[in-house]
């Protein structure tokens, strides 16, 4: 049995260990039941009635693969399990038949004298947003339409687009609406949405918890295998918006397709319809082919007509906008008031004494212009101002800085949710 020793992997008799393995396996992210594969839209959004059992390959063939791997002089496997796998059926209902046959094969390795390393993958939150891991019902209890998030922008949905795939377009999800408003809410819920509750309990401890939740039944399994010694937590997790500092600018680690930047996905998310740049890959780099307009139909991403969850988490009710974003700002409004997709985007003035004031602040600095407030509404109600806006600060802003310099994070300043959760 392993066991680490500082930056190195020591065996039972204290000698330094250099694993030399395999990923197994890429089919391990979608269902074996019924047909995974991206591409196959029949039954795709079926999320709580699938089946892992049979990946990454049926028990009867387990001895057969390990084998081979051990006559390659193979001794290691990165072994991949997902949340969804485990947790599909709903929140708390664990997949026994599924554990049961993870905790076969596993055993089948031990005996063929394997070490695994569990990996708990993901890319990009989940199969409904462009990748795997999360379950279904996670977008679904923040509110998300799973039918939708391709149409709207949120996503990009291999089963709901026509024609051939484009090349690596996966890495871009993460800064799409649906993914990067989960990451957030998984990793910052209470800081940017502290308003948000799902089945009466806070979405970040809620998503946690199950999350975790369903690692530990995992690790319960495999405790008497004797052949895992370690678990990759969370494969290679996307920040969401946080820290993101320029809302108008699409970012990612791959633009491609048609991105749109995080104020535009939350108007397309509304019921917007709004036409944004596509982009392609070459030798010299990302570069821009023309443009694409997303959301024709207007359908929302989300129940209910609100944009997004983290909105209830802005100081004064919406997102505050520099007066340097005017360019986008019209793009969305069309005109002062102007109607978008069934909710209203309106460009909110500032008292004059306020704003003077806010020049005289951001000056300070040499940087920063007066400040507007952008409240976008997908209620068709009337939008109105967002109180207490003043002058852009010179530090960037995240998601839901205010350009007034307050925080959003009130409850964590009175201590009840700590800082950097």
């Amino acid at each position: 049995m392993l066991r680490l020793d500082g930056a190195r992997f020591l065996d039972e008799h204290g000698r330094t260990r250099l694993l030399r393995g395999v990923n197994l396996g890429s089919s391990s992210r979608v269902p074996a039941t019924p047909d995974g594969r991206s591409f196959v839209r029949d039954g795709f959004f079926e999320h709580r009635r699938v089946s892992f059992v049979g990946r990454p390959f049926p028990l009867e063939d387990a001895d057969a693969h390990d084998a081979r791997l051990k006559r390659w002089g193979l001794t290691t496997m990165r072994f991949l399990v997902t949340w969804e796998a485990i947790e599909h059926e709903g929140s708390g209902k664990y997949d026994l038949a599924y554990l049961d046959s993870l905790e076969a094969v596993v055993r089948k390795a031990a005996e063929h004298g394997l070490d695994v390393f569990i990996d708990f993958h993901q890319d990009v939150w989940s199969r409904f947003t462009g990748g795997d891991g999360a379950p279904g019902w996670t977008l679904e209890a923040a509110g998300f339409q799973l039918e939708h998030l391709h149409e709207t922008g949120a996503a990009f949905v291999h089963c709901q687009h026509d024609g051939p795939l484009p090349r690596m377009i996966w890495p871009s999800d993460a800064g799409k609406l649906a993914a990067a408003t989960m990451f957030t809410l998984f990793f910052a819920g209470d800081l940017f949405a502290p308003r948000r509750r799902i089945d009466g309990e806070f979405a970040q401890p809620y998503l946690r918890r199950h999350f975790f939740g369903a690692m530990e039944a995992l690790a319960r399994r495999f405790a008497s295998t004797g052949a895992v010694f370690g678990y990759d937590v969370l494969n290679e997790p996307s920040p969401g918006y946080i820290g993101w500092s320029d809302l108008t600018r699409p970012k990612g680690p791959v633009t491609l397709g048609a991105p749109p930047s995080p104020l535009e996905s939350m108007a397309l998310g509304a019921g917007a319809s709004l036409t944004v740049k596509e982009w392609t890959r070459d030798v010299f780099g990302a570069r821009a082919v023309g443009k694409v307009t997303l959301n024709p139909r207007r359908p929302r991403a989300r129940r209910g007509g609100a944009a997004v969850p983290v909105r209830a988490a802005g100081h004064a009710g919406g997102l505050r906008l520099r007066a340097e974003d005017a360019a986008l700002r019209a793009r969305l409004q069309g005109r002062r008031g102007r109607r978008a997709g069934g909710g209203v985007l309106a460009r909110a003035p500032l008292p004059a004494r306020r704003r003077r004031r806010g020049v005289r602040r951001a000056h300070r600095g040499g940087r920063g212009r007066p400040c507007a407030a952008l409240v976008a509404r997908g209620d068709g109600r009337r939008a109105r101002a967002a109180p207490g806006a003043r002058a852009a600060t010179q530090r960037p802003f995240g998601l839901m800085a205010s350009c007034d310099g307050a925080r959003p994070d009130t409850e964590a300043r009175r201590g009840s949710v700590p800082r950097g959760a």
